[in-house]
C-alpha cells in the first residue's frame, strides 16, 4: 500500500465515524442551474459509496456540527 492510499484508508475511517456518530445527515445537492440545498441522504448510502469507490471520498467535504448533524458539501 502506497502513502496516497494510506492516507485515503485513513480519511475513510474518520468519515465512516462521522456518519456513525451523526443523527441524520445531509448531502448539498444542485436544485437548479445555479442554487442548491441540503438534502437528507441515508447513512447507508454514504456507507456503500465509500465501499464501491473508496477513492472519491475526501473528509475534507464532511461536517459533523454540534446539532449532531453530518452535512457533506
Amino acid at each position: 500500500m502506497n502513502a496516497f492510499e494510506k492516507y485515503n484508508q485513513e480519511q475513510n475511517k474518520e468519515i465512516k465515524k462521522m456518519v456513525s456518530k451523526a443523527r441524520y445527515v445531509f448531502a448539498w445537492v444542485m436544485t437548479s442551474a445555479e442554487d442548491g440545498d441540503y438534502l437528507e441522504v441515508k447513512k447507508g448510502s454514504v456507507r456503500e459509496g465509500i465501499k464501491n469507490d473508496p477513492m472519491r471520498y475526501d473528509s475534507n467535504q464532511f461536517e459533523l456540527r454540534t446539532s449532531g448533524d453530518l452535512y457533506i458539501n
